[in-house]
This record gives C-alpha cells, sequence and structure tokens, in this order.
C-alpha cells in the first residue's frame, strides 16, 4: 500500500476543514498524522515574519489594509473571518510556528516566501526568516516564486530550497536549471501529459493544488513525487479507501 503520508501535502493547513495557516488547522494535522506542511509567509511592518498568504488583510481578516503597514501586535486583535473548528483563531507568527514544529520532528514544512517579502523589506527580511528557523532548519524547505529570494538564501544557508514555477517557459527552465533548487514546484494547469515532457534535474517535483483521487493518479504516472492539497484529511481517507478495496 502507497505511503500516502510522505506524498501529500497539506496545501496552507487543510483548507477544507480550517481557516488557512491557522495554527489550530496545523496542529490538528500533526494530530491526525500529517508529516508534510506548506505555508506562507508576509512580513508584518515591524519586522514580523507572519503566516498569510496575501498582501492584504481583507480576505482572512475582514480588514482593508495591507499585512505590511500593520504591526504584528495590532495584526494579533483580529480574529479569522472563517470559524472553521477553531476559536477565534488569530494571525500566528513564524517564530510561534517554529515553537509547535519544535515539538513534532517527525514533520516536514515547506515555507513560501511572498514576492513581497524581498520586494519590500529587503534581504534583511530573508536573514530574519533563516534565523527564526534555525531550531528546526533539518525539517524546513524554502520555496518561492521569487528568483531572487532564493538565490540570496541559496548563498546565506544550505537548506532545502523549491522553485515555484511562474509559467511552463523557456526562460523559467533556464532559471531552473541555474538555481538547481531541491525541488521545482508548479501548477497543475501548467504541466505536460507525458513524464519526458518533464524538465530533468536533480529536482523532486510538487504539484498544486490536487483535490481529487484522478488527478493524483495521474501526476503519479508523471513521476510526480509531492502533491499539494486543500483537502488533506478527506484525500488521504479517500486514497486509503481505494487502496484497500482494490485488493480485495
Amino acid at each position: 500500500m502507497s505511503n500516502y503520508r510522505d506524498q501529500l501535502v497539506a496545501h496552507r493547513g487543510d483548507l477544507s476543514r480550517f481557516p488557512e495557516n491557522s495554527l489550530q488547522g496545523f496542529e490538528q494535522l500533526i494530530d491526525q498524522g500529517a508529516k508534510l506542511l506548506e505555508l506562507d509567509l508576509q512580513m508584518t511592518a515591524d519586522n514580523v515574519p507572519v503566516l498569510h498568504h496575501d498582501k492584504s488583510m481583507k480576505r482572512i481578516l475582514g480588514v482593508d489594509r495591507n499585512i505590511g503597514d500593520t504591526p504584528f501586535e495590532e495584526l494579533s486583535n483580529y480574529p479569522f473571518i472563517s470559524k472553521k473548528n477553531t476559536h477565534d483563531a488569530t494571525l500566528v507568527s513564524l517564530e510561534q510556528f517554529v515553537q509547535l514544529l519544535e515539538k513534532f520532528p517527525q514533520v516536514t514544512v515547506f515555507v513560501e516566501i511572498k514576492v513581497s517579502v524581498r520586494q519590500i523589506f529587503g534581504t534583511a527580511a530573508l536573514d530574519k526568516i533563516i534565523r527564526i528557523l534555525q531550531p528546526v532548519v533539518s525539517q524546513c524547505r524554502i520555496i518561492s516564486f521569487s528568483y531572487k529570494t532564493l538565490s540570496y538564501i541559496q548563498l546565506q544557508t544550505d537548506i532545502g530550497l523549491g522553485y515555484v514555477l511562474p509559467d511552463w517557459s523557456y526562460k523559467t527552465r533556464l532559471k531552473a536549471e541555474k538555481l538547481q533548487a531541491d525541488y521545482l514546484v508548479v501548477d497543475y494547469k501548467f504541466m505536460p501529459q507525458k513524464a519526458n515532457e518533464l524538465w530533468p534535474g536533480k529536482w523532486d517535483w510538487m504539484v498544486y493544488v490536487i483535490d481529487q483521487v484522478k488527478a493524483i493518479r495521474s501526476m503519479e504516472q508523471l513521476g510526480v513525487r509531492y502533491l499539494e492539497t486543500n483537502r488533506y484529511i478527506d484525500l488521504f481517507e479517500e486514497l486509503n479507501q481505494k487502496e484497500k478495496l482494490s485488493c480485495v
């Protein structure tokens, strides 16, 4: 039987059950046996890395203001709009997440540094993120759409890196070959139909977002190793049920 714990990556947690990038959501996933997580990082006005996908607070916190214009103390006063299986959850700092991760050495996390972090806060922000991750560096992989972000981090530390491809172009392929990251992360809709069309290299492929068993089967046939999903708990159960039935 396949070990889907080593394939499925919980994309921002489990969006079907918990608010995205919430500490409670990640805790519940770990309790359910998840071994691979993915989260997003933005920076606050006072240079605190926080778990948040968008530059704006509006979609998640209901406030029409940018994360980068707001100090962390103020952000922590705004509860998530979504109340899925949480009790007034609020934005969490990277440091708080690291404290959780230290308790679970079996868990690996893909930390996506959003493009705006380097653009607005410069390399000092990247240095701070690296320092905060140091206690759990062996459990972390840094991923980003930003080639410049990854190139800088590559010079500072030997942490695993993943290049999130902005497209499936020759120009992007050249950047991937120059960077030689450990992972190439790609949108499902960009994926080719044949395995021999995948760019050859030492990297492992990770695809997002996969929420159906049929799509997982097709990605497995292409040789994709990691699959990001918004439905981690339910999809894991569906996959196991189908494997059990196929063994009967």
